[in-house]
């Protein structure tokens, strides 16, 4: 089991690129070699070349690093900000987290490459973007046409002046004092960032930007209210930004791990408490695998009582791995939650049962709230089609079914319209017996407000 104190400081990369299967997996090997527990792959392949690439990812990268997650998004993404909007919307990066971007690879540190962006936060609560820039003087076989770039930066490495692409002309920014920064054009960007958690909102509030040197360009032209500052890290490292014609440079720039383990692609065992709600899902192995993750998050966030914004983020992760349609998400956690309570509650008396309920409703309450909402009536009928089929298969747990359901409607979880529209199509009686007094009640709650309208 992964500590709280752990998870919470997940270390985070995100792979943006079209390249070739070889280039991603050395590129994730190498993120994975420095203790990145978390790596998102995102590209504009088809969902049939990404599911090449997880069993690819499967076959070469080895059986081990226990608890990692690897996540290849299904969405197809085009450019930087298509891929930055999907992180944002889902609200899975809340923390600093390295991006690579382009067919590039590098042997950067990125573990100091992470510290020194640490290091210039605690000085500068604006910074947003480290760039890890390489040394690369002109001539070099690195350098082309499109990767040309001169910098200005200050004594604290904050950049001043950016030109990205050969020009016979560059242009300096009126208001840099030249006396007091340096103009450098012998270092290229590695493609590699250090990314502040604005990062992915300032792509959705910024609709003309489409790459990295756009949000970069913004940052530079100094705004009244707002203040964003980038700095450059100049790190140690190899570098190649054509890899498919510098396969020779494979060996000397990485150190590819021999066994590796794609936790999120593999079957694991399963406890004797999940075995039973697992036959429900059949041989459907995507939304299996996705409900004991999410039965494993909450389980060890319940026990170390883990921020709900965490579990969250744990959740939405998963979802992304196993590509689960967003109105199911609301069915996997309230049974999830259900077969918890009966695990914890098994040796209490009915009165224990329902304090436990009760207690763990309400510390779920907002997970469940991010997943099943009242604008979304199907999100309210999956959670239903849960709690039916988990009551259904445990008729000694039927006498706390309507304080399960009160609860939910008492947290705003379900509505009584939802509830009571499933009650009328219920065909288990034994199941639509148990809550007729509660169904009853809030349809007298209903009548007694319109009456008041």
């Amino acid at each position: 089991m992964v500590k709280k104190e752990d998870r919470d400081q997940d270390k985070i990369a995100v792979y943006y690129s079209s390249s070739d299967n070889c280039t991603i997996l050395r590129n994730v090997s190498y993120a994975l070699k420095f203790g990145f527990n978390v790596v998102y792959i995102l590209s504009s392949k088809s969902k049939t070349e990404k599911d090449l690439l997880r069993k690819q990812f499967v076959k070469d990268l080895g059986e081990q690093l226990e608890g990692k997650k690897l996540i290849i998004l299904n969405e197809e993404i085009y450019t930087a900000a298509d891929a930055f909007k999907v992180m944002d919307h889902e609200s899975v990066l809340s923390t600093d987290f390295i991006y690579f971007e382009g067919d590039i690879l590098t042997n950067t540190d990125l573990n100091v490459l992470m510290e020194k962006h640490k290091s210039v936060l605690r000085k500068d609560k604006d910074a947003i973007l480290t760039i890890a820039t390489i040394s690369c003087v002109p001539g070099h076989p690195n350098r082309t046409s499109e990767n040309e770039q001169f910098l200005i930066v200050d004594a604290t490495k904050k950049l001043c002046g950016y030109n990205q692409g050969y020009q016979q002309k560059y242009k300096v920014n009126s208001a840099v004092d030249i006396d007091h920064v340096k103009l450098r054009f012998d270092m290229i960007n590695s493609g590699v960032y250090v990314c502040s958690p604005k990062i992915p909102p300032s792509f959705v509030e910024n609709f003309d930007f489409h790459s990295i040197e756009d949000l970069i360009k913004h940052a530079l032209m100094k705004d009244e209210v707002i203040t964003n500052n980038v700095y450059i890290e100049e790190v140690e490292g190899k570098l190649t930004t054509n890899p498919r014609n510098h396969f020779e440079d494979f060996d000397t720039i990485f150190e590819v791990p021999k066994t590796i383990r794609v936790e999120n692609f593999t079957s694991e065992s399963e406890s004797e408490t999940d075995s039973e709600y697992l036959e429900d899902y059949g041989d459907n192995r995507d939304e299996k695998a996705f409900y004991k993750e999410v039965f494993d998050s909450l389980e060890r966030g319940y026990e170390e009582k883990v921020q709900s914004k965490n579990l969250i983020l744990e959740i939405s992760a998963s979802r992304y791995a196993y590509n689960i349609d967003t109105d199911r998400l609301g069915h996997h956690v309230i049974k999830a939650i259900l077969v918890l309570h009966s695990k914890i509650a098994e040796s209490k008396d009915p009165r224990g049962q329902k304090e436990e309920l009760v207690k763990m409703i309400k510390y779920f309450s907002e997970v469940l709230g991010r997943y099943i909402v009242e604008e979304k009536m199907v999100t309210q009928k999956n959670c239903l089609e849960a709690i039916e089929e988990f009551f259904s298969t445990r008729v000694e747990s039927l006498s706390y079914l309507k304080h399960t359901l009160h609860m939910l409607y008492d947290v705003d979880v379900l509505t009584s319209e939802a509830i009571i529209e499933w009650h009328s199509n219920l065909e288990n009686e034994k199941v639509s017996k148990s809550v007729s007094a509660l169904v009853t009640w809030l349809q007298q709650e209903t009548e007694s407000e319109e009456e008041e309208e």
